[in-house]
């Protein structure tokens, strides 16, 4: 027994010393790798601070052009000096498929439109669709560009982006747009195809204020 126990010692002792031996030749190596992942790991704390300060700073710059906006669209008279920094600080912050981005290129799009600039409304409008397709603002842009290009006479145009709408779960608009894509078809001489979108209208969007107007059409027709 006496025997083991030496032999059990003798073995601790040897992992032991190994052990300390291996550390004092590497120690200087393991010094630096330890070193390397607190730098790292530092590295991602500061990225990430920087990330969500960055975002933050984002969201109050947006909501402040947003106030800008309305601001100048609200104001009496009109000055090309305050619009043409709207426009420089909204095109600065479209970049990206995030949210600050796509709402900057819609805020743009709603500023050309109400000065009635529908060639730039349209170009803004796209963009904020083109940048995300997934986002909230999507569907309203594609509205908003239909509106924009059937001011400048393109009607088919217009339909083709009507009829996109249908793409999203966002009744209101998907109303609008259907009520809008029979309007135009109407003024064309396709009347049996509005009067289909006018019923489809009533149908599935009986509560919206488009399914009264639809309504009113479908009893004259």
């Amino acid at each position: 027994m006496a025997k083991t126990n030496k032999a059990e010692a003798s073995v601790a002792d040897k992992v032991t010393g190994s052990v300390t031996g291996f550390y004092n030749l590497h120690k200087k190596v393991l010094f630096i790798a330890c070193a390397a992942v607190v730098v790292v790991l530092l590295a991602i704390v500061i990225i990430s601070s920087v990330i969500t300060s960055n975002n933050e700073k984002a969201m109050v710059r947006i909501v402040d052009l947003g106030d800008r906006c309305s601001a100048y669209l609200t104001a009496e008279e009109s000055n090309q000096e305050t619009f043409d920094a709207l426009v420089a600080d909204l095109n600065a912050e479209i970049k990206d498929s995030s949210y600050v981005s796509v709402k900057a290129a819609y805020l743009l799009g709603n500023l050309y439109y109400e000065t009635e600039d529908y060639q730039n409304a349209y170009d803004a409008y796209m963009k904020c669709y083109d940048l995300n397709k997934d986002s909230y603002f999507a569907p309203l842009a594609l509205v908003n560009a239909a509106a924009a290009v059937e001011e400048n006479g393109d009607a088919d145009t217009a339909l083709d982006l009507y009829s996109k709408v249908s793409d999203y779960e966002i009744s209101g608009v998907n109303a609008k747009a259907l009520f809008n894509s029979a309007r135009i078809n109407l003024s064309k001489g396709n009347n049996d195809l509005a009067k289909a979108q006018l019923e489809s209208l009533v149908q599935s969007y009986s509560y919206s204020e488009y399914a009264a107007l639809a309504k009113n059409i479908l009893n004259v027709m």
